[in-house]
C-alpha cells in the first residue's frame, strides 16, 4: 500500500514545465532566427574563379525574404528591422530602383556586399559611391566593361574592403589607365584579390592579403609581378596565369620571399626568371599547368620549357625532401571515362604531403593519344631526360622512395627507373584485364619489363633497394607474373620482403592465397574486390603494412585537375545524351 500511495503522490505532481509542449521556432531568440533567415534566403552566385575556396559567393536575395516575411507579423517585423539581412546588393540588367532604395534604407550602416553582373554602368558607379564607407566585398563580373572606366570608379577609398573580384573582358586594343590608382586607397584591409584580364596590376602595400589570383591581361612585366608579390608578405594562396615580359634592368637582384605561402598554381612564361626571383617556404604545394612535352618551332636561342623549369626548382627548400612520386593519366579520380587521351600528371610530395610539385603535362598537337605505346615511349623519354634528370642544381627525384603508377606500367622504362636509385616501394594501380578490347596494340605488362629483365653478370638490378611491392586491381595473370618476378628477385639476392595484392576475381584470389607466394616474401597482404571496381577509385587495405598505402593523399581541389575536367566531361556527356 505504501508503494501505491507513493506512485499516486508522484502522479499528482504533473509533468515538469519543460515537457508540457515542444519548443516552437517562434521561441528562438531573434538573433538566432535572423541567422536562420539569412541561410534560408541566401543563394550562390558564381565568381568565374576557382581556387582554394569555392568559386561561389553566397548572397542574401531580397526575393527570398518575401515568403519569410509573409509568414507572420513577428517575422515580418524581424526581417524588416534586421539590417544585415539587407546587406547584399545584386546588380544586373533586371535591377529595380525601388527595390534598391528599400534595400539601402533597411541595410542602414552594416558592412555590405556588392555583386555586379551587368546592366547600367551608372548604377554601379552610384552604389560604389553610396556604399563606399561600408563596402566589405566587391564582385564585378562584366566582360563589356573597360578597365579604364572600372579603374576610375575604384580610385575612391574603400576603407572596409576585404575581398575584391574583378572579372572583365580581355581586349588587346584597350588603352591602359593613365595612372595606376585603382584600389590604391583600399589595400590595407584587403584579404582576397582576384583579377581576370587586368590591363595593369595594382600597386601599394597589401599587408593582409592572403589570396591572390591573376588571370591574363597585360602585357605585364616581371618587375610589376614581383612588385605586387613583395607588397603582400602574408600571401598564402597564389594563382597566376600570365605571359610576362622580361625587364631585367628593373628586377635585377630582386628576391621576393613568400614565407607564408601554402598553395601556388602557375601557368606562365618565363618560368626561369620568375623562379629565380622568388623564395618559397619549405611547406608549399606548387602546381605547374599546361606544360607541353613536345615543343615545335623553338628559336635557336630558346630553351625547351620543361628542362628550363625543372632546372630552376631544386634550389627551393620545398623540393628538398620529395620522397613520393605519382604518375597518373589525365582523368584518374573523376567521372566514368577510363581512357585518357592527351595529358598526364607527374606529382612529387614529401611524406606528409605538406610540400610538393604537380606537373600537368599536355601532349603536343602532332602527338597521338596515350593509349598508343609509341606515345607512352615518348612520355617516358620526357620524364627520364627532362623531369627526372639531374641538373647542376640537383634532381627532383633524388630522394624518391615510393612510386605510384596508374594504368600504364610500361611508362617505367629502364631510363626512368635508373633515375630512382633509392626506390623502396612500388605501387602499380592496374586497369584490370589486359585482354580488354579497348587496347589496339599489345597491352602493357603488369610488372614493367625493365624490372623483369635480368642484369648482366656482376651488375645489380634496377632499383636495388626495392623491397615493397603493391599491385591493385589484379587478375589471375597479374598474380602469376608477380610470382615469377618475386622469385627472380629473391634468386638475384634482392628479395621483395612485403607484397600486397588486391584481387579482382576468384582465380586471382586463389593464386594469391594458395601458399606459394607467402613462401617467397616475409609478409603477404591479400584483399579482394569486385570486377566492376574502377582503377581510378580510391583503394585501401585493411591490414598489414599496406595500411600505410591507403591511398595517395589528396591535394586540395584547386591543385587537382579533376574538378575542371569533370565539369568538361559532364558537359560532353550531356551533349552526347541529347
Amino acid at each position: 500500500m505504501r508503494f501505491k500511495s507513493d506512485t499516486q503522490k508522484l502522479g499528482s505532481l504533473g509533468h515538469p514545465p519543460y515537457l508540457k509542449r515542444l519548443a516552437s521556432i517562434h521561441d528562438l531568440p531573434n538573433e538566432l532566427l535572423s541567422e536562420i533567415f539569412a541561410l534560408a534566403a541566401s543563394q550562390p552566385f558564381d565568381t568565374q574563379f576557382w581556387g582554394p575556396e569555392s568559386s561561389k559567393v553566397s548572397l542574401i536575395v531580397v526575393d527570398n525574404l518575401v515568403p519569410i516575411s509573409a509568414t507572420c507579423r513577428a517575422w515580418r517585423t524581424l526581417v524588416s528591422e534586421t539590417p544585415f539581412l539587407w546587406s547584399s546588393f545584386f546588380l544586373d540588367e533586371n535591377w529595380n530602383e525601388n527595390e534598391g532604395a528599400l534595400v539601402l534604407q533597411r541595410s542602414r550602416d552594416v558592412p555590405a556586399t556588392l555583386y555586379y553582373s551587368g546592366g547600367i554602368q551608372e548604377t554601379l558607379c552610384y552604389f560604389l559611391g553610396v556604399l563606399r564607407h561600408r563596402l566589405r566585398e566587391l564582385y564585378i563580373l562584366d566582360e563589356t566593361l573597360e578597365w579604364d572606366s572600372v579603374a576610375s570608379m575604384l580610385s575612391t577609398d574603400f576603407p572596409m574592403l576585404s575581398a575584391c573580384t574583378l572579372h572583365l573582358g580581355d581586349r588587346a586594343d584597350e588603352t591602359r589607365p593613365s595612372r595606376n590608382t585603382y584600389l590604391s586607397g583600399s589595400l590595407q584591409r584587403l584579404c582576397c584579390l582576384r583579377l581576370s584580364c587586368p590591363v595593369i596590376l595594382p600597386s601599394g602595400h597589401i599587408p593582409h592579403l592572403t589570396n591572390l589570383q591573376v588571370d591574363g591581361g597585360g602585357p605585364h612585366t616581371l618587375s610589376s609581378v614581383f612588385a605586387l608579390l613583395s607588397a603582400a608578405p602574408r600571401l598564402e594562396y597564389l594563382w597566376l596565369v600570365l605571359s610576362v615580359e622580361r625587364d631585367r634592368d628593373q628586377y635585377a637582384g630582386i628576391m621576393v620571399r613568400l614565407q607564408h605561402l601554402k598553395r601556388c598554381s602557375l601557368n606562365m612564361e618565363p618560368y626561369d626568371d620568375f623562379l629565380s626571383g622568388l623564395t618559397l617556404p619549405p611547406n608549399c604545394l606548387v602546381l605547374f599547368k599546361d606544360l607541353l612535352d613536345f615543343e615545335l618551332g623553338l628559336e635557336p636561342e630558346e630553351l625547351p620549357l620543361i628542362p628550363t623549369l625543372v632546372a630552376a626548382l631544386p634550389r627551393h627548400p620545398f623540393t628538398q625532401c620529395l620522397s613520393r612520386l605519382r604518375i597518373v593519366p589525365d582523368n584518374v579520380g573523376f567521372g566514368s571515362t577510363p581512357d585518357p587521351e592527351y595529358a598526364y600528371h607527374v606529382q612529387l610530395a614529401n611524406e606528409t604531403s605538406t610540400s610538393g610539385l604537380h606537373f600537368q603535362i599536355l601532349r603536343g598537337d602532332l602527338s597521338g593519344p596515350i593509349l598508343q605505346p609509341v606515345e607512352r615511349g615518348k612520355m617516358s623519354r620526357t620524364m627520364a631526360e627532362e623531369i627526372f634528370s639531374a641538373y647542376p642544381s640537383g634532381s627532383l627525384v633524388a630522394n624518391v622512395k615510393e612510386l605510384w603508377v596508374y594504368k600504364w606500367t610500361d611508362w617505367l622504362t629502364a631510363d626512368v627507373l635508373a633515375r630512382l636509385p633509392l626506390l623502396e616501394t612500388l605501387v602499380l594501380v592496374l586497369d584490370g584485364d589486359p585482354w580488354n578490347t579497348k587496347w589496339n596494340d599489345d597491352p602493357p605488362t603488369t610488372i614493367p619489363k625493365a624490372l623483369t629483365k635480368q642484369p648482366k653478370a656482376g651488375q645489380a638490378p634496377l632499383c636495388p633497394a626495392l623491397t615493397n611491392l603493391c599491385l591493385i586491381m589484379c587478375y589471375d595473370h597479374a598474380v602469376q607474373e608477380t610470382k615469377r618476378f618475386v622469385k627472380a628477385r629473391k634468386r638475384a639476392g634482392h628479395p621483395i620482403k612485403r607484397l600486397a595484392l588486391e584481387c579482382v576475381n576468384a582465380y586471382a584470389l586463389e593464386y594469391a592465397t594458395n601458399g606459394k607466394l607467402a613462401k617467397l616474401v616475409n609478409e603477404l597482404v591479400v584483399s579482394s574486390t569486385g570486377d566492376n571496381y574502377k582503377y581510378w577509385a580510391p583503394h585501401t587495405f585493411e591490414e598489414g603494412w599496406a595500411r600505410g598505402l591507403g591511398g595517395w593523399p589528396e591535394w586540395p581541389e584547386w591543385l587537382e585537375w579533376r574538378k575542371l575536367n569533370s565539369d568538361i566531361m559532364q558537359g560532353l556527356d550531356e551533349i552526347e545524351d541529347e
